[in-house]
């Protein structure tokens, strides 16, 4: 029955005061101008060496790791050619965050939101700092990323990127390249710069697969060119371990694998489960066959730097948005149980070789690997959380974000610091899996020429006096069921009736506790 007069009116009244309502309601709840963001509000047209993007977050540790980093190494007399900025997502910025940036004026927002999952919020800032800096300082050569627990000695690092550029340009005779005596002049070239490693990833799963062993480059492996590669469904399950992740959860580690075998399937690999118990060899051949992309090379997230152009071609390639997007989407549970995250390092890498060209197609990209002479970490040489320092050095990484650690080493390295003056490079060739050509070169200690003569690699602790790497307990080879364990010490919280006090020799993953594996019969696949 159609409505009377006064009854549309009633109706039509009625409306007008709830839309009044609900318009008075967002406008209170909306946030005035004053405390949003704006998003890459930045760049400029001068002529620049580098721009660095240091990614940070909005809490109150990562706040006192930036107060560091701007009264250390961040201090623009010392930036060496190379401007450095904090990069923070922006969607949802605390006001204290906020009136920190402005006050300093010294950060970059990204569109992407503020309080997202540790897992995907480094890819996420990532994103958004490439699309950002190659638009935003279009004449600088090289754009950087680094993250806010590094202390960066950034007048030494511009002068190792320039010294690169220079090797490149201008080889001394005797430069190799393979086979080739003497290795060919580049003009303008493009690079990836940092300490390197190789991966590979999980097309099905969108995350890092286990590499074939850690370090740079690809002598005495299979192939060193990037391939599509399935791996035999019928692969033979070995003995394996348990590993803590980053979120110091357990997981199941497949055992390590050399250049001569094929690769185990990520979906094997990467199933955690409560129970510490290894799935029955029967249940991991039953599984798909993974596709994987690699070998890759990748540079490690603390510090690396990419030539401006190859950011341009990330930020562009609508398929590589199409697999960030995908590789976000797997992240989004809330477990942090996961062995493997999608590293915004290893992404970098995965999207390197599989987009990145040559403007100049007679002329290869060349990636750099600077050595572990150069790059110093905490969790690493067996030394723990504990500062360990070399003249070489150009950053040091605090993985337990120790802001005054960070202080010692940068005031350390400031006056025993060595300066670079020459690098003779070694290259090898390589194919990307989009089918470019590349230039895989290192640069050690003993191919660095530096302002002072006689300039150490010699490793020392936080007083400055020589130290040495611990010697490693020798292993011991298990039985028939158990991988090959060395003693440790016991970690109760995290073992949970695995096999305290063990620690397996086939892993191979810097700073994780690994447990021996308990007798089979327990747990399934999750």
């Amino acid at each position: 029955m159609a409505l009377g007069f006064h009854a549309l009116r009633w109706r039509l009244v009625r409306y007008i005061a709830f839309a009044g309502r609900r318009r008075a309601s967002i406008m209170a709840a909306a946030p005035d101008d004053s405390t949003v963001p704006g998003f890459c509000e930045c760049g400029d047209a001068q002529a620049r060496l580098a721009v660095l993007g240091v990614f940070s977050q909005d809490t109150a540790e990562n706040a006192a790791l930036r107060t560091a980093s701007r009264d250390t190494w961040m201090r623009p007399s010392l930036g060496g050619g190379i401007l450095s900025l904090f990069v923070m997502r922006g969607i949802g910025l605390s006001a204290r965050a906020l009136q920190e940036a402005r006050a300093h004026g010294d950060t970059v927002f990204v569109s992407a939101p503020s309080t997202t999952s540790y897992k995907t919020a480094p890819l996420r800032s990532l994103l958004g700092w490439l699309r950002c800096a190659h638009a935003a300082w279009p004449r600088a050569r090289l754009i950087g990323k680094a993250d806010d627990d590094v202390a960066v000695m950034a007048v030494r690092v511009a002068l190792h990127l320039r010294a690169t550029l220079t090797a490149l340009e201008r080889p001394s005779a005797g430069e190799a390249l393979g086979r080739r005596r003497q290795r060919p002049r580049l003009v303008s070239p493009l690079i990836f710069w940092g300490l390197m490693e190789t991966m590979h990833w999980d097309v099905h799963t969108h995350r890092p697969a286990h590499q074939f062993r850690f370090g740079f480059g690809f002598r005495g492996q299979l192939s060193p060119n990037c391939l599509r590669r399935r791996s035999p469904p019928g692969y033979a399950w070995r003995n394996g371990s348990f590993f803590t992740n980053k979120a110091r959860k357990l997981y199941w580690r497949a055992p390590s694998r050399n250049s001569e075998e094929a690769l185990l399937p990520a979906h094997a690999a990467d199933v955690w489960r409560d129970e510490h118990t290894p799935p029955p060899p029967a249940e991991l051949e039953a599984l798909p066959a993974g596709l994987f992309v690699g070998p890759l090379p990748y540079a490690k997230g603390p510090l690396y730097f990419m030539s401006r152009e190859l950011a341009a071609q990330l930020s562009a390639d609508v398929a590589l948005r199409r697999e960030a997007g995908a590789t976000i989407s797997s992240a989004r549970n809330t477990t942090y149980r996961e062995p493997l995250w999608p590293w915004e390092d290893i992404f970098t890498g995965l999207a390197l070789t599989q987009v990145a060209r040559s403007p100049q197609p007679t002329q290869p990209l060349v990636a750099v690997h600077i050595g572990g002479d150069a790059f110093l970490e905490s969790f690493s040489l067996g030394r723990g959380r504990q500062l360990v320092l070399k003249e070489t050095m150009l950053l040091w990484h605090d993985r337990a974000k120790l802001a005054t650690q960070m202080r010692t080493a940068f005031e350390w390295a400031q006056v025993h610091g060595c300066n670079t003056s020459s690098l003779r490079l070694t290259c090898s060739e390589a194919t990307s899996c989009a089918g470019a050509e590349w230039w895989f070169c290192s640069a050690h200690h003993k191919d660095t020429s530096y302002e002072r003569p006689g300039c150490s690699a010699v490793l020392r602790g936080a007083d400055g006096r020589t130290t040495s790497v611990p010697r490693v307990a020798s292993k011991r080879r298990g039985n028939a069921n158990g991988p090959r364990l060395r003693a440790t010490e016991a970690d109760g919280a995290n073992a949970r009736g695995a096999a305290a006090g063990k620690r397996a020799g086939g892993g191979g993953s810097g700073g994780s506790v690994a447990r021996a594996a308990p007798p089979p019969g327990r747990g399934a696949i999750r």
